[in-house]
């Protein structure tokens, strides 16, 4: 991730099967795949046959310096940054915490760019109640205070997001910055009573006597988890009870792409606007259309954003999909943060990008 271009041997694919080849894969790229510990790694090496390496977008064509790239999977933080520090590890994700930390050191350069797409944000199945009414998923839009969410999960290194798209991603509409849903509680709580919902003797709400009560899934990664805690506490004060459920993701996904799930914690990262086709458009039911949107209306909006061959007609329908999905409240976005790697001062001549991230094709380890 992202392989949004890997163009896969259909041959290779169907004498393994899709279970074989899922956990063997053999791809086109400059590395070729060794092994996989489940839980623990994945060991690429080299081809020294690629020779296919875009001019333009990469310095290197041809064959790259670094023989074999090792993906730990480390779910502690705090491991990370020690073997970062003491150079066992030469790339990692981190943290803001982390970053403050180890700016402070001379062995690693720091390098950060906005998040391309909605990730954390809270997603919502809008085929299930409570959610299937607009005035609750404006309600819920509108308890939020994603101002505290950027300061206190974020440590200020954010944006506030208000649409699908981030200002990251291409196509982006800043629209969305006047006519997104900022923290209101009376209009939520206004939103709420023209939903037919009131609040018990304990303060939160319900119909006909029964409480609403939900459970927030997430993936147990750490910022997801503290984004669930403090969602969780600003609708508790808000009068929505929420119980937190972590799982793994393969307990996870199958439960959202099933749309067996009422409210989560989720991510979609895109660099495109092409993103809101793939999460909205109804024949995408089971796939990443997990809040299980169904509306003809925003169908025709995004076929468009698929047709239209002018640039300029195509983010006009871009824009509008946008508009629509705001004013629906199908999504409730929260922040985009900004991403930050470390790189070992030892890995030479990479190339950082918002769009692209990291790019290795010219790298080396300096001895």
């Amino acid at each position: 991730d992202p392989g949004y271009m890997q163009p896969v041997n259909q041959e290779t694919f169907e004498t393994l099967g899709a279970d074989t080849f899922g956990r063997a894969p053999v791809g086109c790229g400059p590395y070729k795949f060794v092994s996989w510990d489940t839980g623990s790694k994945v060991t690429v090496e080299r081809n020294p046959d690629f020779n296919w390496g875009p001019a333009g977008a990469w310095e290197n064509t041809g064959p790259w310096n670094i023989e074999t790239i090792e993906f730990r999977i480390i779910p502690e933080l705090a491991t990370i940054a020690a073997g970062l520090e003491s150079g066992e590890i030469h790339v990692a994700g981190i943290t803001q915490n982390d970053k403050d930390y180890l700016e402070t050191l001379d062995v690693v350069n720091i390098e950060g760019s906005l998040q391309p797409g909605l990730r954390p944000y809270v997603a919502i199945n809008t085929s299930h109640y409570p959610f299937d009414d607009i005035n609750v998923r404006k309600a819920f839009n509108l308890a939020l205070n994603r101002e505290a969410a950027v300061q206190v999960l974020a440590k200020g290194d954010a944006m506030v997001q208000y649409g699908p798209l981030s200002p990251a991603q291409i196509g982006y509409w800043d629209g969305v910055e006047e006519i997104g849903y900022g923290f209101d509680v009376e209009q939520a709580a206004a939103q709420m009573e023209e939903a037919g919902f009131v609040k018990d003797a304990e303060g939160f709400y319900g119909k006909d006597g029964e409480r609403i009560s939900l459970i927030l899934y997430t993936l147990p990664i750490e910022t997801w988890v503290k984004a669930a805690e403090l969602v969780q506490q600003q609708y508790k004060e808000f009068g929505i009870e929420l119980t937190i459920q972590q799982d793994d993701q393969g307990v996870l996904l199958p439960v959202i792409l099933g749309g067996e799930y009422d409210i989560t914690m989720f991510g979609m990262t895109h660099p495109e606007a092409d993103i809101l086709w793939l999460m909205f458009h109804s024949s995408q039911i089971g796939g990443f259309n997990y809040a299980m949107v169904n509306d003809p209306v925003l169908d025709e909006i995004l076929d468009r954003t698929r047709t239209e061959i002018d640039p300029a007609a195509r983010q006009e329908a871009v824009n509008e999909a946008q508009k629509y999905i705001v004013e629906q409240g199908y999504t409730i976005p929260l922040y985009a943060p900004i991403n930050y790697s470390a790189i070992n001062v030892n890995v030479m001549d990479y190339r950082f990008s918002d769009l692209r991230g990291l790019d290795l094709d010219s790298a080396y380890i300096a001895e």
